[in-house]
């Protein structure tokens, strides 16, 4: 087998799951591009301009603000599609010796001339006298036009999604409203699983970790606080669940290391009585007694994780009350120190393999065979 077979083989497996005729259903970016015969595109084509599309952005988006604005925070969009892309690639095809990555999009060029130069490429193609050696870039330039208008919506709706906007603007409430609830106190030494130190809580079970008491993070945020659409683009574009952001409830995610079962079933009791007047838990889910229900995780991966939901103030007056809260839903994740153990000295349960694993399902609907084979070869 050649390299080039080999490479092809890797990228594209003969069995799809989710199968990708369901991905391009949910993201438009089939190769056979069907945005450039859309009626938005092609009414644009007829009038001469984008102004019907740019009203429909306005009146989902942007209202009140001019055509140029508007086109700016469009390119925008897709620039940070293109970027969530290009981090894909940098972090998990690194090994593949063939670059995928692609430039952002210059921003001397009209919304206009970006979609008709993409939808005339798109018609060339169907030129049957064209050579193979002008059909792929002509192929790869058009489809990556139609790959970053499809992706840039998708930021877009992220960028004005309610429980998106409150996962970064509630982070602090969030963290605080654990440490007053668990009241971390007494430091001191570990040394086990890498973590310097642990810490005792109000229900008396100790916590695990290195320099922070909390290990959290915000699905749209990178550590240094810069904004990170690839998670969120894979998730919505592969989980059958979550097809909407609405239905997702990870947005905000803490994670928490006990001794053992034992301690974290008294962890989990006190979460449930002290947390809320309900005592339940939401999208409970015990993977110590049930095999992981996401294809992408290994079947070694174990903790138990449920929804807690952090009262944070709004800014206008609440029903019945005279000071506001709205409730966020936060994912909780325990695991004993020998599950942390286990995907610490097995790559294969780490959340990378798992990121990995994602990309890996996520390349060939927005890479598709039929446009990159050639190039590839």
């Amino acid at each position: 087998m050649s390299k080039t077979d080999d490479l092809i083989e890797r990228l594209y497996p003969e069995e799809q799951d989710p199968p990708l005729d369901t991905l391009w259903d949910k993201f438009n970016t089939s190769p056979k591009m069907p945005i450039f015969k859309s009626e938005g595109i092609r009414r644009s084509f007829c009038d001469g301009n984008c102004n019907h599309l740019l009203n429909r952005f306005r009146r989902r988006f942007f209202p009140g603000a001019s055509d140029g604005a508007i086109e700016g925070e469009i390119f925008s969009a897709m620039n940070h599609a293109t970027t969530a892309i290009n981090s894909l690639c940098e972090d998990y095809l690194e090994d593949i010796g063939f670059d995928f990555r692609e430039d952002r999009i210059p921003e001397n060029i009209t919304l206009f001339d970006f979609l008709m130069r993409g939808r005339e490429q798109w018609i060339g193609l169907k030129d049957r006298n064209l050579s193979d050696g002008k059909k792929i870039p002509l192929a790869i330039s058009a489809y990556r036009k139609a790959r970053a208008y499809d992706l840039g919506k998708r930021v877009l709706h992220i960028n004005a999604d309610l429980g998106v906007l409150a996962s970064v603007r509630h982070y602090d409430t969030c963290l605080n409203w654990f440490q007053e609830l668990l009241g971390f106190h007494d430091k001191k030494n570990a040394g086990v699983n890498g973590h310097c130190f642990s810490w005792n809580t109000n229900p008396g079970i100790r916590i695990y970790g290195n320099g922070a008491t909390l290990r959290s993070r915000v699905k749209i945020m990178y550590p240094d606080e810069t904004l990170k659409y690839s998670s969120l683009l894979m998730k919505l574009c592969l989980e059958k669940e979550n097809k909407y952001l609405e239905d997702i409830d990870d947005l905000t995610g803490f994670e928490f290391i006990v001794e053992d079962d034992k301690t974290r079933q008294e962890f989990i009791r006190y979460l449930k009585l002290e947390s809320s007047p309900s005592s339940t838990l939401k999208d409970y889910k015990d993977r110590t007694r049930i095999k992981v229900d996401n294809p992408q995780s290994s079947s070694d991966f174990r903790n138990i994780s449920f929804t807690l939901f952090v009262p944070v103030p709004l800014d206008h007056i609440g029903l019945g009350i005279s000071r506001a809260y709205g409730s966020l839903p936060v994912e909780v994740q325990l695991f004993t120190l020998e599950e942390d153990r286990v995907r610490i000295e097995h790559p294969e349960v780490s959340h990378e393999n798992y990121k990995k694993k994602s990309f890996g399902k996520v390349f060939p609907a927005w890479f598709p065979r039929q446009i990159y084979e050639l190039w590839i070869g």
